[in-house]
């Protein structure tokens, strides 16, 4: 009768065990032991007799199936693709080498690596973008391992320290006595010191109204002129968006108006018989607004004004009564102006911006070492891409580029969640110090997978027992004896186990419940990741870190200072008394020609003194506008609490003889 065992020669596409056709002896098996570590492919190691055929001819299959009889069901054990020239081809018998590696690896493992892709334990701020879509990456911070099932090839993500449920118990009575042996690893990390940076350019943009002014000036030329032009680019980020200035009382349109008049009076004459005459013509400026005047005259000596006439305080008067010859009379105006003006302007902000966390995680694993500084630690430094920018398929980090911290918002403390989990997982992975193997019948040893958490009980062992995941496991049978034995391997955890309790933390500004969370910083939070072995505090964004600047601006953000220099009757007091102390009184004599000249290069002199002192007490606009360029560098600091590491040997306990 054939079994208890059967080897099937398949297709690679005959992935489903079938007991009623799959229960064959393709080859007579003399031995075979089956292998499987955590994170690799179970292998098959059998001894056949020599086919003397080429066993990788394109024409003759590959795969194959290998069961067993279990006394009630034929059971499979291995399905897997000879992998190689068997070995001792020369011999009677030859040993092939299997290997449980699906046809589609590569396809099965970039399934559920996608399924994995879920903060805050994939995180692609602080990966490459090259290895976004590396599966391997993904289990960086999850402290798992590949697992490929030796029977149906389904991949998994198995955890590195505890398996799945139920446990498998051994009892002293399920192992080989002498199979039980301890093994003492590389002892474990203390710590991992993290520190990542995190790096954005902060973009905003927007308007901003200036209002409107009206103001009065005898400056307005000046102020007109300078006035912010639209599309004007003036630093720190600001632009003119739009701006006027009007002049409401047309002084700069002013006109000159001509007059010209003659008056004879017949009924008097002069000594030489002629009736007296007078003709005059003046030129005036036809202000709309008010205006300075000043007047620079001249008068002649061939003759005296009546006393009474109007003019007389400028001619002078005397005796006898007789009217000029000729005169002329200068005046030297000064407009007010009425200057109505309007200015918006717009931003464009982009602001280097970069954040820095480090932390030092602790775990409380139980000495293997007691000289002191021999503990082990570890260093963890990242750098992120642009937190602003597009990541392909994930989309921006950052959501809210105008923003001003990363790492404190909800988004940024998954980032930072990130970090403590990737070092979580390497701190976990060396906890794993301590090993246990030993031997066990064949039919508990083929129930084993890399998945499996197991307990063995012994009393030779630290506390008795030991519990673990299955780190290693095989199976055999013996050609010589027959013998059917399996054996395994568990890695232990040596901390003193313990769990993270969530701390909702102190409200800084009004009593809990007075407004939804999420409207006020709390003080002594203690927010824990979702494996419940760790927590932190996460980190605050306040004053001091950059200039205070939060977009969209407003006015009393933006505005630094805003003042109007000057004021018109402060002005006009400074004109005037430059007007009286340059008044001009020129007398023509017996050279005219040159005192007229004299007065004429006077006037201009009163004049250029006029216009220097209202250049030099103009009245405008100051505006000082906060810079919005510049870089800003904020360090976080965080005090992570200590990392709970499963107590799976008590190496402090002591044990029975």
């Amino acid at each position: 009768m054939p079994g208890p065992f059967f080897f099937a020669w398949v297709n690679s596409d005959e992935t489903t065990f079938n007991p009623a056709v799959h229960n064959r002896e393709d080859e007579n098996i003399y031995a075979f032991s089956a292998d499987h570590a955590e994170g690799e492919f179970a292998s098959l190691t059998i001894e056949i007799r020599n086919p003397r055929i080429g066993l990788l001819a394109p024409s003759r299959k590959q795969w194959a199936w290998l069961s067993w009889d279990n006394g009630s069901a034929i059971e499979p054990l291995f399905f897997g693709r000879l992998v190689g020239i068997p070995t001792s081809i020369n011999q009677e018998i030859v040993t092939l080498v299997f290997s449980a590696r699906p046809a589609d690896y590569a396809t099965r493992k970039a399934t559920v690596a996608d399924s994995m892709r879920v903060l805050p334990f994939y995180d692609p701020v602080w990966i490459a973008p090259d290895k976004l879509s590396d599966p391997d990456v993904v289990l960086e911070a999850y402290s798992a391992l590949w697992h490929i099932d030796r029977v149906t090839h389904e991949v998994t993500a198995s955890e590195i320290l505890v398996g799945d449920n139920p446990v498998v118990a051994f009892s002293e009575a399920d192992v080989f006595y002498d199979s039980v042996s301890i093994e003492i690893g590389t002892p474990p990390l203390r710590s991992a010191t993290v520190e990542g940076k995190v790096g954005w350019t902060q973009r905003a943009g927007g308007f901003l109204d200036m209002g409107k002014h009206n103001i009065r000036t005898y400056t307005g030329g000046s102020l007109m002129s300078n006035w912010p032009k639209p599309g004007a680019n003036i630093g720190g980020g600001w632009e003119v968006a739009g701006a006027s200035c009007r002049d409401a009382w047309g002084v700069e349109n002013t006109v000159t108006a001509s007059f010209s008049a003659s008056y004879t009076n017949n009924s008097k004459k002069h000594a030489n018989g002629d009736a007296m005459s007078a003709s005059w013509s003046s030129s005036l400026p036809q202000f709309t607004g008010p205006y300075l005047q000043c007047v620079l005259s001249s008068k002649s000596q061939t003759g005296l004004v009546d006393p009474g006439d109007p003019l007389s305080e400028i001619w002078g008067a005397g005796d006898p009564i007789s009217i000029p010859s000729s005169f002329e009379v200068n005046y030297f105006y000064v407009p007010l102006w009425l200057i109505n003006t309007t200015l918006s302007l717009s931003y464009k902000a982009a602001r280097k911006r970069e954040e820095t966390i480090s932390f030092v995680l602790t775990t409380n694993v139980q000495p293997l070492i007691t000289l002191p500084g021999e503990e082990e630690s570890m260093e963890i430094k990242l750098s992120s891409v642009d937190v602003s920018m597009d990541i392909p398929g994930y989309g921006r980090p950052l959501a809210d580029g105008s923003q001003s911290n990363f790492l404190p918002s909800p988004r940024g403390q998954q980032s930072l969640q990130y970090l403590i989990a990737l070092a979580r997982s390497t701190l976990l992975l060396r906890s794993r110090a301590v090993s246990v193997s030993f031997a066990c019948r064949f039919e508990r040893a083929i129930a084993l997978s890399c998945r499996k958490h197991a307990q063995i009980e012994d009393h030779r062992l630290p506390g008795g027992s030991a519990s673990g995941k299955v780190v290693a496991y095989s199976f055999s049978v013996k050609g010589d004896s027959g013998e059917l034995i399996g054996n395994v391997t568990i890695g232990c955890a040596i901390g003193y186990g313990g769990a993270v309790t969530e701390v909702a933390g102190t409200p800084d500004y009004v009593e809990e419940g007075y407004v939804e969370r999420g409207y006020q910083t709390y003080s002594n939070t203690i927010n824990v990741l979702p494996t419940g072995d760790v927590g932190f505090s996460p980190p605050v964004y306040g004053p001091g870190n950059d200039d205070g600047v939060i977009f969209p601006l407003t006015r009393r953000q933006a505005v630094m200072h805003e003042v109007i220099h000057g004021t018109e009757k402060a002005q006009k007091d400074l004109i005037e008394a430059a007007f009286a102390s340059n008044i001009l009184i020129a007398e023509i004599g017996d050279n005219p020609a040159k005192t007229v000249e004299a007065m004429q290069q006077a006037a201009l002199a009163a004049k250029s003194t006029v216009e220097e002192v209202m250049k030099t007490n103009a009245i405008w606009y100051d505006l000082q506008l906060r810079p919005l360029t510049g870089a800003f560098a904020v360090a976080y600091q965080i005090a992570p609490t200590q990392l709970e590491v499963p107590r799976m040997i008590d190496l402090e306990a002591g044990s029975s003889p």
